[in-house]
């Protein structure tokens, strides 16, 4: 209780502009940042008075206090950006060896950890050695496969524990096996929310909101290398451009594809390619557009069906992308892989996977392998330098195009 209230006071005096970082050096000169951000902002003065009546309750909360306020790792959390919410294991604690140590995780030089495990639960205390300042902290997650507790160690209270009430026999016989695991949230208290609540900005908003987080997500991941050029024009294109196997790169504004280009290392959430196919009655030749689809698992449905493997005349896509607000690129393949395209063979394949469901077991796969970010070339497949692209990129509104 002591913490949420640090917690609630901290936020309370960042709304007034009180940095207590500044003239917080030791518990007394904390206490007077405290009494000073107070006076700005009286709501401080019961939290405190309440916070002064707990076991170290002072110390404890200028604790929270100054690690929310500093984070574990400033590098990692510049800017606590999106998706920088998810812990890092750092250690594991065995019912067998309860007890265990690592290097520290930003305050601290070394961490350990002890565990005392009982019919009902466990307590697991995390110290910490040599810190590095007297406000900075680290905070923790001591977890099992069902139980959870957050546990924050600073230069003013440099050992927590955590208490765990086992919540039935299965988690007994998980902690048997697996022990406990201790896992570090590299951006701290305050970075973390913050960092959620930048996340949840990626899919919850007008369209104009949307579209403006998921291109800064985008770019400050580094996701995309620059922002579009282009952006809500249209332009009419010119289908004896296209060749069958250009490739249509698709981003959506909607948190999932940029989500899908960051998890998997590219830099859309959808592809699709485009197919001239020849009625072999009349000979009349029509530009097909053919993806994988699904229904929105995330919100509206934005795209008609059918789903699955399917194809649509150009013109008739072009008109479901415009409402579905893509932005898209279209990339033609270099002419040696072009000419050698063979449209036949293509659509004798394509009509035995028609309609297939769509493949959500290769993007989870894909995710779960992550590791680091990849940048693949693809300069010598689509036709050397981006000179030679023609991008197309559109939401709704309108379409843009840049050779």
């Amino acid at each position: 209780m002591a913490r949420a209230l640090a917690l609630a006071a901290l936020a309370a005096a960042v709304a007034a502009h009180v940095d207590f970082r500044e003239g917080c050096h030791d518990l007394k000169s904390c206490s007077k940042a405290l009494a000073a951000a107070e006076a700005l902002l009286p709501a401080l003065k019961p939290l405190r008075q309440h916070l002064v009546r707990q076991p170290g309750g002072l110390r404890n909360a200028l604790q929270t206090m100054a690690g929310a306020l500093s984070g574990t790792d400033s590098t990692y959390c510049s800017n606590n950006s999106y998706f920088q919410f998810f812990p890092a294991p750092v250690a594991n604690i065995q019912v067998s060896a309860p007890s265990t140590s690592w290097p520290g995780d930003g305050c601290f030089a070394n961490m350990a950890a002890t565990a005392t495990f009982e019919p009902s639960g466990a307590s697991v205390t995390l110290t910490g050695t040599s810190a590095s300042s007297l406000l900075c902290s680290d905070s923790y997650l001591v977890t099992s496969s069902f139980s959870i507790q957050l546990v924050t160690v600073g230069g003013l209270a440099p050992s927590a524990s955590a208490n765990l009430s086992w919540t039935g026999a299965d988690e007994i016989a998980d902690v048997n096996v697996n022990g406990l695991q201790i896992m570090v949230l590299p951006c701290g208290l305050l970075g973390t929310v913050s960092s959620v609540l930048k996340t949840v900005g990626l899919f919850s908003g007008n369209a104009s909101q949307l579209a403006t987080s998921n291109i800064d997500f985008l770019l400050e991941r580094n996701v995309w290398p620059s922002p579009p050029e282009l952006f809500n024009a249209t332009i009419d294109v010119d289908t004896s451009a296209i060749r069958s196997g250009d490739y249509l790169a698709i981003t959506r504004f909607d948190g999932l594809d940029p989500m899908i280009a960051f998890g998997t290392g590219g830099i859309t959430g959808h592809s699709a390619l485009a197919v001239w196919e020849t009625d072999p009655a009349t000979g009349e030749r029509t530009l097909y557009v053919c993806e994988s689809t699904d229904k929105n698992p995330l919100g509206p449905v934005y795209f008609p069906p059918p789903y699955g493997i399917i194809r649509h005349p150009f013109s008739q896509w072009v008109g479901y992308a415009q409402q579905a607000a893509f932005h898209v690129s279209l990339l033609p393949l270099a002419e040696a892989y072009s000419s050698a395209f063979n449209e036949t063979a293509y659509w004798n394949w394509f009509y035995t996977v028609q309609v297939r469901a769509a493949g959500w077991a290769g993007d989870r796969a894909a995710w779960a392998s992550v590791r680091a970010r990849v940048c693949v070339g693809m300069h010598s497949v689509l036709g050397g330098s981006e000179g030679g692209c023609t991008n197309f990129r559109g939401r709704a509104g309108g379409w843009a195009c840049r050779s």
